[in-house]
């Protein structure tokens, strides 16, 4: 039996929803990705469901391209520790390696995407593609299995052109040699393309805003209670999780002010009181009494109560490592400033630059009046995706467990594998300046 299924992205679904379904599913035993590019952020989404694939008996093939500058040096290391094999291909001269394959086989089952979606961020969640999947069924193998086989075979046969990767060393070498670059030299390189004779000559733009997330066909519109304060939305993994907040899960706050005058700091809850009939019980995000469930800061993996704690967490903002910012229940000893009695998520964090998050985030716009979504990929590590007001009604729908947060911000929870994606501001599209982004 053949089944074919077209995806629009991001019209009527997401590919790197698809292979997060194909990975969780226990029908697979082989993945087999043949790529263009790939940036560390696409790979980071999939991280926790290409270890749970592998640790189950999985096998993980990749083969990469990097012409172009489209596949970076930390998207090259990353996927080095998630997958069994990891080779790149790479013709000197003017052909470019560009397909973008999925392909998931089991002992009955084969699924293949195949499309134009690249293993980073754009390419499998924001980016607008269209790909097609193909799943096969039967007790024979699938021809099209057989042809994926072929054809990875054909590449390794081009001894000078397919290029195994057995350490990190091997990707140290290709950065030495120039083939690969690590994401900041990118961005640099991007920023001063904007700045220089590449850029578009500023002026009213000529298109429009593109295609919007859409919600969900598959879900039925939340009905919002108008109520006085702000909402707050909690969205849960349907996974079973032993405990804490499950890896892939995303949580949001809709920010209507920032703490502090250089707009830093974003007020964490200590618990979010549900919508009416919504119940959290059972879940990972279940409170400590009926009608709410978890805050923000517990999020986190901080406990309320500890207010002398101080948590560290790396935070991911558009690919980029920002460490240094802080988790603290700010005291009458903070600087001399009187408390106000809730803990701060303070965005002090710098990169291995030393540039700063805020000015990252204030470039594309800043926090005020915007949706700020974070996803855990690691106990200490999460990834920053900033939404504008306008998606609100989007990501509600899409939101699985909705609540209230005091008086100034909406908070909430997404279900992965649904993801959010890194919008910037119209002001900066129009600019076309150095806070515009080449999506990949």
């Amino acid at each position: 039996m053949v089944f074919m299924e077209l995806i629009h992205q991001p019209i009527s679904g997401h590919v790197g929803e698809r292979v997060i379904s194909f990975l969780n599913s226990q029908r697979f035993d082989r993945a087999k990705f043949v790529v263009a590019f790939a940036r560390e952020a696409g790979i980071k989404r999939l991280a926790p469901y290409l270890d749970s694939f592998r640790a189950r008996g999985g096998q993980v093939e990749v083969t990469c391209g990097i012409d172009l500058d489209g596949t970076s040096y930390e998207g090259l290391k990353e996927l080095y520790r998630q997958c069994d094999s990891l080779s790149v291909f790479h013709a000197e001269g003017n052909q470019t390696f560009h397909p973008k394959m999925y392909c998931f086989l089991g002992q009955r089952d084969t699924s293949l995407i195949v499309g134009s979606s690249n293993l980073t961020a754009g390419g499998l969640w924001t980016n607008i593609e269209s790909s097609l999947i193909v799943t096969h069924s039967s007790e024979e193998p699938a021809p099209i299995s057989l042809d994926i086989d072929s054809y990875v075979a054909s590449l390794r046969s081009a001894d000078d052109s397919y290029r195994a990767l057995e350490s990190e060393e091997d990707i140290q070498e290709l950065l030495v040699a120039g083939y690969i670059k690590s994401e900041t030299a990118l961005r640099e390189e991007q920023k001063s393309h904007h700045r220089g004779s590449g850029a578009r000559k500023r002026g009213a733009p000529l298109f429009g805003k593109g295609i919007p997330t859409l919600a969900s066909p598959y879900e039925k519109p939340l009905k919002i209670q108008k109520e006085s304060g702000d909402q707050c939305v909690d969205v849960r993994t349907e996974e079973d999780v032993e405990a804490g907040v499950p890896i892939g899960s995303v949580f949001w706050i809709y920010l209507r002010s920032i703490t502090s005058g250089s707009g830093n700091q974003v007020d964490l809850s200590m618990k979010c009181r549900l919508e009416n009939n919504m119940d959290a019980s059972g879940t990972p995000f279940e409170g400590t009494s009926k009608g709410y469930m978890i805050g923000f800061v517990e999020y986190f993996g901080v406990d309320p109560s500890a207010r002398s704690l101080v948590r560290h967490p790396i935070l991911n903002y558009e690919g980029v490592d920002y460490y240094g910012s802080n988790i603290v229940f700010p005291d009458a000893t903070n600087k001399g400033k009187r408390p106000n009695g809730s803990w701060r998520l303070q965005l002090n964090g710098k990169d291995e630059t030393g540039s700063k998050l805020t000015e990252a985030i204030k470039n594309n716009g800043g926090l005020k009046e915007k949706i700020m979504a974070f996803t855990k990929l690691d106990s200490h590590y999460y990834q920053i995706d900033v939404y504008p007001a306008h998606e609100l009604l989007n990501i509600q729908h899409r939101s699985h467990l909705l609540g209230w947060n005091g008086k100034n911000a909406d908070t909430g929870q997404l279900r992965p594998p649904k993801p959010v994606g890194v919008i910037w501001t119209p002001e900066s599209r129009a600019a076309g300046g150095e806070n515009s982004r080449e999506i990949i």
